[in-house]
């Protein structure tokens, strides 16, 4: 059970970091770190406001939030199964 939630997460980080290097290449950000921080912003739907995607980069901006709220909801649903295993030592 929890393999799975960690196998997940595991996808999280590496879409995340797909994005990032997709920014960077398409121009949006100079540094790497830069386009981890927007990324995971864009990914989690935060949206500081801070930096804007580009033309080029809007399409991929709006893809990485659809992603990111799926795989929210695919997470929690996969969190609250593994919760609903761990036995009730009261009962």
């Amino acid at each position: 059970m929890w393999y799975s939630l960690i196998i997940l997460l595991l996808g999280m980080v590496i879409i995340i970091i797909l994005f990032a290097l997709i920014y960077l290449y398409l121009g949006l950000h100079n540094d790497l770190e830069t386009s981890l921080y927007f990324s995971m912003v864009t990914w989690s739907t935060l949206g500081y406001g801070d930096f804007a995607p580009n033309e080029a980069t809007r399409f991929y901006a709006a893809f990485e939030a659809m992603i990111g709220y799926l795989f929210l909801g695919i997470f929690v649903s996969m969190f609250y199964r593994c919760l609903m295993f761990i036995p009730n030592k009261n009962t």
